[in-house]
């Protein structure tokens, strides 16, 4: 859907849509359209997202700046294509071989997702790390009508080097681990950048205190990557505030919940983690901690979002409610859950 709609507005846009052989194609023109300086994003589903593995630990390494939004159905494999499921969540959280810093979000309806896409963009150029926006079929080729503020979605200043020269490192050491960046075409300048551990230069290292270095650099954008996060209203909160039944859910479970939570006489309040990497811990647990039942609702087998809030606050949800037929959930067949569980 976003592939088709692109497509059809390119112009008016002022978009380049490409649709290239296979994933591996997407993503790795992807890669060169930024590393050339160009603001560049791939949309695909689970099976296309498994492919780009290796050139998502590419951008890690290069330090490439790219946004992937991965609409989530129904797997393993090729499963049911054409129904949905929120079971990628561990997949967007472990891409890639290798350690390095990278952001995960999950909109939970049309609005978030116009929003905060945009947002992913800018933090991957802002700190140069892959982003992951996961979406879903239901969410994805849902349609309804939102009020947007276009200007509220430009361009956030990236680190760009202005006079680069014959000596400019690509990897230039900095404190807070972002490098300014250069593009091919600046004249006596080489921008070289490597999937393989380096120097400042870009040149191959294999020496053991250059490589620890490398990684120290990458690792000090977490600072300003969890501070810059946690400005961006992280988690929303619905409901009644003073409630102490807790509804947990995420991505595009929102729309059911809120639609089920009028449906249930005792009064709930629901909070939606819109970050996953980095995870709003502190933000979650307290709300935990001021709960006296907690459910998550999510679209998967194995409540992956009562996982990750496990193993991110060390607090464990009371119970959950898992829908995994490849369907979304149904307001009113939820309401009669979440009364009983609540």
């Amino acid at each position: 859907s976003i592939l088709h709609f692109t497509a059809s507005h390119q112009d008016d846009l002022g978009l380049t849509v490409v649709q290239p052989e296979n994933e591996i194609g997407v993503i790795n023109m992807a890669l060169g359209s930024a590393y050339a300086g160009a603001r560049a994003m791939v949309a695909s589903s689970g099976g296309g997202f498994s492919l780009m593995q290796e050139s998502m630990s590419l951008a890690g390494m290069s330090e490439t700046p790219i946004l992937v939004i991965e609409c989530q159905r129904a797997g393993p494999s090729t499963g049911v294509p054409t129904y949905t499921a929120q079971s990628d969540m561990d997949l967007a959280m472990c891409f890639g071989q290798g350690e390095f810093p990278s952001i995960v979000l999950a909109p939970g309806d049309t609005e978030e997702a116009f929003y905060r896409a945009g947002e992913g963009l800018n933090l991957a150029w802002k700190y140069q790390v892959p982003v992951v926006l996961l979406s879903d079929k239901h969410l994805s080729e849902s349609s309804m009508s939102t009020e947007l503020e276009l200007d509220k979605v430009s361009p956030e200043e990236a680190k760009i080097e202005k006079n680069p020269d014959s000596d400019y490192e690509r990897y230039r050491f900095t404190e807070d681990g972002v490098s300014p960046l250069a593009f091919p075409g600046s004249p006596d300048t080489v921008v070289k950048t490597t999937s393989y551990e380096h120097i400042e230069f870009g040149y191959t290292t294999e020496d053991p205190a250059e490589i620890e270095a490398m990684q120290d650099k990458r690792k000090r954008k977490w600072g300003g990557i969890e501070k810059d996060v946690m400005r961006r209203e992280p988690v929303k909160v619905y409901g009644d505030e003073n409630s102490d039944k807790l509804i947990l859910g995420w991505g595009s479970t929102k729309g059911a919940i809120l639609e089920a939570m009028k449906l249930i006489d005792s009064p709930t309040k629901f909070v939606q983690p819109i970050y996953l990497r980095p995870f709003p811990s502190k933000i979650v647990g307290d709300y935990i901690d001021g709960a006296s039942k907690t459910v998550c609702v999510e679209n998967n087998a194995t409540g992956q979002l009562a996982k990750l809030i496990r193993g991110e606050t060390l607090k464990t949800v009371d119970e959950k409610v898992l829908k995994y037929d490849a369907r979304p959930f149904n307001p009113p067949d939820l309401a009669k859950k979440l009364e009983v569980l609540l």
